[in-house]
């Protein structure tokens, strides 16, 4: 039958071309439709958070910042413990805040994935009540101390090795001026002064192993001639020391004597044709017995403060036994170092040299796209204990030159460390003249004789997973660190870690190609895993990984407890 219209008999009949062209129209705009409702779609995210008793926790600040952005969302728990939040698709880390409880690390940097148009469950989220710490600071005749510094510490990891900044505390440090200079002191946290009957109370510490620390003056800096710096129950050797174990339980009757020990000086010389910042820095390092690397003052304005000797040397306030280091810094890309050993008696520590820097170039090539925000930092192997390490940084140019003009380097061991490169982005090579550095670090020790070479190339490859506990449960908030072979492990580029979200999943990318091990943990300290001694204990648990640029490679791990020595 012809296509027309039967006016006649009230029926018109459409033209084929023209129902194919309203059936595409259509379509189309249930498409729009479902992008824009899909882009705007809002889910809901509820929850509870409780005490370790299973107790709901009022007031509770429970904050989403959306991973890779800067938007974030607060709501406050109700009387029964219970929130809700509207949140988008994406991946968010999620922070809890109230005053008198507390986290614990892996509970922290936990992460939450939203997907769109899932179902989500109910969140629980745990918070642990903080402790008290109590006691009294004795002189030797078992007088009380009154207005000493008593503080609680803890160690850390930095490049593999156990490190202890007392003058840094828990809370992280801010500068006051004082007559002796600038120093280190801590903000308020875990730390308390004595009242007149010798006693201190410290509140809100979290769980875990510290050290208390105590000085007449500690809490400014080492500006008291006469003593340094006590460790519970009155050595001055963290190595002597007793450790502090912190549950979620008060801890009292932590009495420990303040005792004068013998001290003795150190006088050193400079030599250095570097003119002085005004903000000059020098770092005294106690070389612990144990292994554990603990500063004990960091002083700004040092030099023109300290005492000084007949012949133009500077002299060291007074110290106990042991092996030290001094760090300088004259300028902030400025570094000389000195070490002594004290035993019995004052000691000639010689001269602390600080050379003129050299200039290095760099170039980059290879098939990955450069964002403006790529960057490059050379890290000192040999000097990572120091404040201000010697990290230089600068902007890698579209162009791929790059160099530290104006400013130079010390001369010594580093590895480098890329950061802002595209997420699948990799390291290459590296060549400095006819060798291969990427594995061995850049040793310079004289005028380069040629500039350092590198090669970023894309896609690298790709490690997806889940961790689960022995249970077959998911581990939320799980380390997974991705260790390559050992010759490569002090070179931050090949040190690739990711932690898991609420359904213990994990992404790694970017990772350069070849053989590695893979091993997640319920909960360790960050940095752990750079302990060559501790990794021993864990590696015959390790999955072996082979990476080939752009595949995606699949694993399931179970997480391993941390065993303690």
């Amino acid at each position: 039958m012809n296509d027309f219209y039967l006016a006649a008999k009230g029926v018109v009949k459409t033209p084929n071309w023209l129902l194919v062209c309203l059936v595409l129209v259509f379509s189309a705009i249930l498409v729009l439709y479902g992008k824009a409702q899909s882009s705007s779609r809002r889910d809901t995210l509820s929850g509870i958070v409780t005490d370790t008793v299973n107790m709901p926790i009022s007031g509770v600040g429970v904050s989403l910042t959306m991973k890779d952005a800067k938007s974030q969302v607060t709501v406050r728990t109700g009387q029964d413990g219970k929130f809700v939040i509207a949140v988008v698709p994406g991946r968010y880390g999620i922070e809890l805040s109230r005053e008198g409880f507390y986290r614990t690390r892996a509970e922290k940097q936990s992460s939450i994935t939203v997907v769109s148009g899932q179902i989500l469950p109910d969140l629980r989220l745990q918070m642990h009540r903080t402790s008290v710490i109590t006691g009294r600071v004795l002189d030797e005749s078992y007088h009380p101390r009154t207005g000493m510094d008593v503080a609680l510490v803890k160690p850390y990891y930095e490049n593999g090795r156990h490190a202890l900044e007392p003058t840094k505390g828990s809370h992280g440090s801010s500068v006051i001026r004082s007559e002796y200079g600038d120093f280190q002191r801590l903000q308020d946290g875990w730390n308390a002064k004595t009242d007149e009957n010798g006693q201190f109370r410290i509140s809100g510490v979290e769980a875990g192993d510290y050290y208390l620390v105590s000085s007449p003056n500690f809490l400014g800096g080492m500006t008291a001639l006469s003593y340094v710096p006590e460790f519970f129950p009155g050595v001055t050797d963290p190595a002597d020391a007793v450790l502090i174990n912190v549950t979620d339980s008060d801890i009292g009757g932590l009495n420990f004597q303040f005792r004068q020990h013998p001290l003795y000086t150190a006088t050193f010389h400079l030599s250095s044709s570097i003119d002085a910042l005004q903000d000059e820095i020098l770092q005294l390092v106690l070389h612990s017995r144990n292994g554990m690397d603990t500063t004990l003052a960091v002083i700004r304005r040092a030099l023109p403060n300290m005492r000084r000797s007949s012949d133009g040397g500077y002299i060291t306030p007074g110290l106990p036994p042991g092996s030290y280091e001094i760090y300088y810094f004259p300028t902030t890309s400025h570094l000389g170092r000195l070490s002594f050993t004290i035993a019995d008696r004052d000691v000639n520590a010689g001269t602390l040299v600080v050379e003129e820097n050299v200039n290095l170039d760099l170039r980059v090539r290879g098939n990955a796209q450069l964002p403006d925000s790529a960057s490059m930092s050379l890290v000192p192997d040999d000097d990572r204990y120091s404040l201000n390490r010697v990290t230089l940084g600068s902007r890698i140019h579209p162009n791929g030159t790059f160099g530290f003009p104006g400013v130079g380097i010390s001369k010594g061991h580093y590895y480098f460390d890329i950061t802002g490169l595209s997420p699948n982005a990799y390291i290459a090579s590296a060549m400095y003249g006819s060798r291969s550095v990427l594995e061995t670090g850049l040793l310079i020790d004289a005028v380069p004789s040629g500039p350092l070479e590198l090669t970023i190339n894309e896609p690298g490859g790709t490690v997806l997973g889940s961790v689960e506990a022995a249970n077959k449960e998911p581990i939320v908030g799980a380390t997974v660190v991705l260790l390559p072979s050992t010759a490569r492990r002090k070179n931050p580029i090949y040190l690739k870690t990711a932690v898991t979200d609420q359904l213990g999943r994990f992404s790694i990318n970017g990772i350069a190609p070849g053989t590695y091990g893979i091993l997640a943990w319920e909960d360790i300290e960050p940095g752990a895993w750079q302990d060559a001694e501790l990794l021993k204990r864990y590696e015959q648990s390790a999955k072996a990984l082979n990476i080939m640029p752009g595949l995606v490679t699949n694993v399931d791990l179970l997480a391993v407890k941390v065993v303690t020595k």
